[in-house]
C-alpha cells in the first residue's frame, strides 16, 4: 500500500471551488462543460456522513445548477481516499442509479492508497451501476480526466446552507489552507 504523503496531490483547479462539505474534506468545482469535480483534498477515510453529504444536498446543488441538462459529466476523485465505509460506497451506488437520466458519464479517480483488491470492489460497484444505464468509468490516469477543455465555472452567488459553503470569498476564509 502507498503512503498518502508520498502522492502528489494539489486541487484540481486552482480557483476556490463552489462547495465544501461540513467536514471540510471534499471539495466540489461546477464545470464548463457542465458537470462537476469533487474531490478529497487530503487523506481522508471515506465516511457514511460525507457519502451522505455528496447524494444529498451537493448532487441537489449539481442538478440545480444545471437544470434540464442531460449530459452532466461528474469526476469523483477519490486518489487521498485512505479507506471508506460500505455504506458510503452502497449510498454512492444508489444515488447513480436515481440520477442517471441527469447523468451523462461518472468518471471516478480511484484512490491510490488502498491497493489492488480495491481498485475490484471499485470495478464490480461500477458494472453494477452500468446496469441501471449510467456511464460510469474508473480512469487511474489524471491527465486523462482533467483535460484541457476542462475548466471551472463560474462562481455561484453567496449561498450558506445545508452544510455548504459556496462564496469563494467565505470557503477561504474558512478552508483556504486545507485544500492547498
Amino acid at each position: 500500500m502507498t503512503d498518502a504523503r508520498s502522492i502528489p496531490h494539489a486541487p484540481c483547479f486552482v480557483v476556490s471551488p463552489h462547495l465544501i462539505d461540513p467536514s471540510g474534506a471534499i471539495a466540489v468545482w461546477w464545470t464548463d462543460p457542465p458537470g462537476a469535480v469533487m474531490q478529497l483534498g487530503e487523506p481522508t477515510r471515506g465516511t457514511t456522513e460525507m457519502a451522505e453529504w455528496l447524494v444529498g444536498p451537493a448532487i441537489d446543488r449539481l442538478l440545480q445548477r444545471f437544470p434540464g441538462t442531460g449530459e452532466l459529466r461528474v469526476i469523483l476523485d477519490m486518489r487521498q481516499m485512505t479507506g471508506r465505509s460500505a455504506t458510503a460506497r452502497a449510498l454512492l451506488m444508489q444515488c447513480g442509479k436515481t440520477v442517471s437520466r441527469r447523468l451523462g458519464q461518472v468518471v471516478i479517480v480511484p484512490s491510490m492508497l488502498l491497493g489492488p483488491t480495491y481498485i475490484k470492489i471499485v470495478e464490480a460497484a461500477v458494472l453494477l451501476v452500468r446496469m441501471s444505464g449510467l456511464r460510469v468509468e474508473i480512469e487511474q490516469n489524471v491527465e486523462r480526466v482533467f483535460t484541457p477543455g476542462l475548466r471551472a465555472a463560474a462562481p455561484d452567488a453567496v449561498d450558506v446552507t445545508a452544510g455548504m459553503i459556496a462564496d469563494p470569498r467565505a470557503i477561504q476564509r474558512e478552508h483556504g489552507p486545507r485544500l492547498r
